[in-house]
């Protein structure tokens, strides 16, 4: 999903989103990817341009970058640095998103509290005690 890459000051190549560096590399460990790909059962055809899994990990970091609607998601698709780091050569635009997430039905909904509960389970607990994360986004 995302080269492995050293963090620091070299006054090119900057962006005002890097903190989504390190919330991708929590993406990664906590194998959301591959949890996307095999738990969420829209079909795409295997030379489509963008997955679901692809979309919905692109989502979630433009509304961490502070996107409160589709179009906002140009937050990251003008970010050059981002782009690079995630290897994202491509980046959808707002209709993409749309036709890719009118696919949803309640059962892919399901599908994606599946996932929270693979997470939970395999990452929230401590001493025999689940502990939840909450991320608060504004709106």
């Amino acid at each position: 999903m995302m080269k492995n890459i050293k963090v620091e000051f070299t006054e090119k190549n900057l962006t005002g989103n890097a903190g989504l560096v390190c919330f991708g590399r929590f993406i990664k460990k906590l194998g959301l990817p591959d949890l996307f790909s095999n738990l969420i059962s829209i079909e795409r055809a295997s030379n489509a341009d963008y997955q679901a899994k692809d979309v919905i990990i692109m989502l979630i970091m433009a509304v961490l970058a502070g996107a409160w609607h589709m179009s906002h998601v140009l937050i990251i698709r003008a970010d050059s640095v981002l782009r690079a780091i995630f290897n994202w050569e491509k980046f959808p635009v707002n209709s993409t998103f749309s036709r890719i997430f009118k696919l949803f039905s309640h059962c892919h909904c399901n599908e994606l509290s599946e996932i929270e509960s693979v997470v939970r389970k395999k990452y929230g607990e401590r001493n025999g005690q689940v502990e939840s994360l909450l991320i608060w986004i504004p709106l």
